[in-house]
């Protein structure tokens, strides 16, 4: 099975050579197999990596050592590639004259371009949509490492039997992260396939290749090229210049969704272009999920076999494909698909009777429940507004609670109170003593913690938190604070001002307030890193990290401060005996 005719050693690092299988303008490609054992870096199932391909230098390379260098980029490439669709690195061989050899998976398949070539029908878009589809997901995991191809013609593209696709010949990819070596005024690519900005010497990245599969999916679409040239020079012209003819005026019955897709991969700005692999592929898989594609393995092993199966995703099938799917939502009446069904249909064949017949039973059978179902809606959602109304209005009228009551007769007992007049300085006197205890006073409604404090202070007491009245004691007539006058009328608010804090003898007028007992203290914990100060009311703690701090009770100011990065300050209120735990991390 050997063949006689190959140029170079039989025995080529541990493998022998079958036949060629390929070639381009630096290397050639002999498929091989192993000549002894199988080596320890080829552990694994032999059936796999018994047969292998061998890129080997061209014996005329005047420039060994840049060859080498590409050679050893290409590995380090695909050394960083895994996903199943990308060719697989086995080795890179060297010797002691200087040569380098690549070994790689053998995939057994064709590639595109002698696909293409056998296909005697040369227009298929819903396989080149599939074929692009399946490159994307591959160039995806080789764009999220940096990696461009560059050099995306479909001889670098295998399909196998089985109907899986490989991409191969990172030989002239480009690693964006590194910098570029490439010779100024030497275009790398195949000129039918190259993006506008890789003419022009510009930074190129994923956009470029995108643009490589557009000139693919256009290919398959219309079996024509979307740029032409009689030379290599004018062929880039026009792709720098041509407007491309729209692919429905080379193929009428194109699926309008697919034209759309391939025109804007074709874009000369890659500002306007599919910035990245997954939008491309995101539009192509709903048009391929829309008319039925939806196994592309199963596609690609008909086109791979030329099985005349493949003809039923040609235009003509393809049309069928919409009316069944959309006979078929009529009768499960799914009326939403079955009518973007039909018009699909119309849109490529706008004289198509069956479509318009589906089009009427459409609108006929689902017209009256329709509208019926609209104004049920309707009607549902007006008895809604109406229930939720009167609920609001019975809700308004409900009789005063008990405790409310007592509050209203406690604030029109203060409205009723002779107000002693006190002089800026006696004011101060009888404010200072609560001032440690503002935040007891500043709750909103009246909590049964404040009622209790302040019960407390008026019988001259400590509270007990476990067993506590919440009705304040009759034996002193308490004006409270603004926030708890707040339930009458602005006008009464604006009476009591001037007692916040202060309690009146019925017998001996105004007297001050006694001071809340000492133990009104809270703890703060705060969980942060280590490189974060942390600031409480304008003091520093340092090493704090989920250690309880003793603080007041009441409002408290919180800074933390981080090497590089603005401070974050925020305000909390602490309680009496209970922590408060805050994750800074």
């Amino acid at each position: 099975m050997t063949m006689t005719n190959i140029s170079h050693p039989n025995n080529l690092c541990g493998y022998s050579l079958i036949k060629k299988i390929g070639e381009g303008a630096m290397s050639e490609v002999f498929l091989a197999h192993l000549k002894n054992e199988l080596p320890e870096k080829l552990e694994g199932d032999n059936s796999e990596v018994n047969a292998v391909a061998i890129k080997i230098p061209r014996v005329y390379i005047k420039n060994k050592k840049e060859y080498v260098k590409r050679i050893r980029k290409e590995a380090e490439i695909l050394n960083l590639l895994s996903d199943q669709r990308i060719v697989k690195l086995i080795s890179v061989e060297e010797k002691s004259d200087g040569s380098i050899y690549l070994i790689q998976e053998f995939v057994d398949g064709k590639n595109l371009e002698e696909l293409l070539v056998s296909d005697v029908k040369k227009a298929r878009p819903v396989v080149g949509a599939t074929i692009i589809s399946e490159i994307l997901l591959g160039l995806e995991e080789a764009h999220r490492h940096k990696i461009i191809h560059r050099d995306l013609k479909p001889e670098n593209i295998m399909i196998t039997s089985e109907g899986r696709l490989k991409i191969t010949d990172f030989g002239v990819s480009k690693n964006m992260e590194n910098i570029d070596h490439t010779t100024t005024g030497i275009i790398i690519g195949s000129p039918a396939y190259i993006s506008p900005e890789q003419i022009k010497g510009k930074e190129i990245g994923p956009e470029s290749d995108l643009f490589t599969l557009g000139v693919i999916l256009y290919r398959y679409s219309t079996g024509e090229f979307p740029f032409h040239g009689d030379t290599c020079s004018s062929l880039l012209h026009n792709i720098l210049n041509a407007e491309i003819i729209p692919v429905s005026k080379l193929n009428p019955k194109i699926h309008p969704q697919l034209a759309k897709i391939i025109d804007k991969a074709l874009k000369k700005d890659p500002e306007k272009r599919y910035r990245r692999s997954y939008e491309f592929r995101y539009d192509l898989m709903k048009y391929l999920d829309h008319i039925g594609a939806i196994n592309p393995t199963h596609i690609l092993k008909l086109y791979y076999q030329q099985n005349p199966e493949i003809d039923y995703f040609a235009e003509d099938s393809l049309l069928n494909t919409l009316i069944v799917r959309a006979e078929n939502a009529l009768k499960d009446g799914d009326t939403q698909s079955g009518i973007t069904l039909v018009q699909q249909t119309l849109s490529i064949d706008p004289e198509n009777q069956d479509a318009k017949k589906l089009l009427y039973k459409f609108k006929n059978k689902f017209s009256a429940p329709l509208s019926l179902s609209l104004k049920l809606t309707t009607l549902s959602l007006i008895t809604l507004i109406i229930v939720i109304v009167m609920a609001l209005f019975y809700f308004s009228q409900l009789p005063i609670t008990d405790k409310s009551k007592k509050i209203n007769q406690q604030v029109q007992q203060v409205q009723q109170m002779p107000v002693k007049k006190t002089s800026p300085s006696n004011l101060s006197t009888i404010i200072t003593p609560l001032s440690s205890s503002s935040s007891l006073l500043s709750l909103s409604p009246l909590s049964a913690t404040t009622t209790n404090n302040l019960s407390a202070i008026t019988n001259k007491t400590t509270p007990t938190l476990n067993k506590v009245d919440p009705i304040i004691h009759k034996t002193k007539n308490i004006k409270n604070s603004k926030k708890i006058i707040k339930t009458t009328t602005t006008a009464e608010t604006t009476t009591t001002t001037t007692a916040v804090a202060t309690t009146t003898d019925t017998d001996t007028g105004p007297v001050s307030t006694p001071a809340l007992p000492a133990a009104a203290v809270s703890w703060i914990v705060i969980n942060n890193d280590n490189d974060v100060e942390v600031n409480i009311d304008g003091k520093r703690y340092d090493n704090t990290s989920g250690k309880p701090l003793e603080v007041s009770v009441g409002t408290h100011s919180i800074t933390l401060r981080k090497a590089n990065n603005p401070p974050i300050t925020s305000t909390i209120e602490t309680i009496a005996t209970k922590t408060t735990i805050i994750n800074a991390k």
